[in-house]
């Protein structure tokens, strides 16, 4: 392959595994599978997920609310461990190279929200790191040692120079407010809607003032006594709420805002076992908010890192 630079820093750009600078402390490796011969594309436009936000309508591309759709994302180990595994249900059609962006995980989270095309519907070519050969297929991988020799030899890689998008950070600001505001506007739409039922409605669990679990699905209203050693875990759970993000409570959350606690989690008829485009669209969701919240656990343990080396 012909010698590519990044066109922002001049940095030359990886043609293979072991070329590839190490993962810069707070930054996150998104992976694109195309043919190489865009690759001078992504060189010249970086990774343009949304052509109108970019301004590029005349591509032949289409308009995705996120990036999402297009990336997958790594931190340094998982990146080098795809490499080796075969992975073709994730494989593109005649893909085959693997286009390397290495970013700052909020801006890249910023990019998987729907509402956030301010930020240009693309990711800059700035971040641009490598185009390597496509690994991890049935295909072509990596065996183990060698992905551990070229691993080896990339970690020792120097970084390359540094780079931000111009004023990322106000431009996310001020899409945050857009965010919150387009999400309570589907929420308003939804709660208009003869069919939504509120969430209210299907609070499952209760304590009474005996500490009783009341089951209010249960006909006969049921009591479960509740042992010291679960009080205890309740307790720590709450304490752990203030001290602690509470990661699988924000999920449920999230997903309260589209779906009933019956809903979530369903993979198909109980009864038949059949699987409709509903209960896809349902699992397509969850996947997604997934995603989100493991991506901003990964922010906050990244901020509290650096917060941690700025204390030594």
């Amino acid at each position: 392959m012909t010698e590519l630079f990044n066109k922002e820093t001049g940095a030359k750009i990886a043609t293979q595994p072991e070329e590839l600078p190490p993962l810069r402390e707070g930054y996150i490796r998104l992976v694109h599978q195309t043919s190489s011969r865009h690759a001078e594309s992504f060189v010249e436009n970086g990774l343009i997920y949304n052509k109108t936000a970019a301004g590029k309508e005349h591509l032949s591309l289409a308009d995705y609310p996120d990036v999402t759709s297009m990336v997958d994302n790594f931190y340094e180990n998982d990146f080098w461990k795809s490499l080796v595994q075969e992975d073709d249900l994730h494989r593109r059609e005649g893909a085959d190279a693997k286009i390397i962006f290495d970013m700052p995980i909020e801006e890249y989270w910023a990019h998987t929200q729907e509402y956030w095309l301010d930020l240009g519907g693309t990711i800059s070519r700035g971040y641009l790191v490598g185009v390597i050969p496509n690994y991890g297929t049935k295909y072509l991988k990596l065996s183990m040692a060698e992905m551990e020799q070229k691993k080896a030899i990339s970690l020792n890689n120097p970084l390359p120079p540094f780079y931000e998008t111009p004023n990322w950070k106000e431009i996310v600001e001020i899409a945050h407010t857009k965010n919150i505001e387009g999400i309570q506007e589907s929420i308003d739409n939804a709660s208009n809607d003869e069919n939504f039922v509120h969430i209210e409605e299907f609070e499952t669990i209760s304590l009474n003032s005996d500490n009783n679990l009341l089951d209010i699905d249960d006909p006969e209203n049921t009591r479960h006594v509740l042992s010291e050693e679960d009080l205890e875990k309740r307790q720590q759970r709450e304490n752990n709420k203030l001290n602690h993000k509470d990661w699988l409570q924000e999920k449920l959350d999230k997903m309260r805002e589209y779906y009933s606690p019956k809903e979530i989690g369903t993979t198909g008829d109980p009864q038949t076992g059949e699987i409709n485009n509903y209960h896809k669209a349902i699992a397509k969701k969850q996947t997604k908010i997934s995603k989100e919240i493991m991506l901003k656990r990964k922010i906050m343990e990244s901020r509290m890192n650096v917060r941690e080396l700025e204390r030594r």
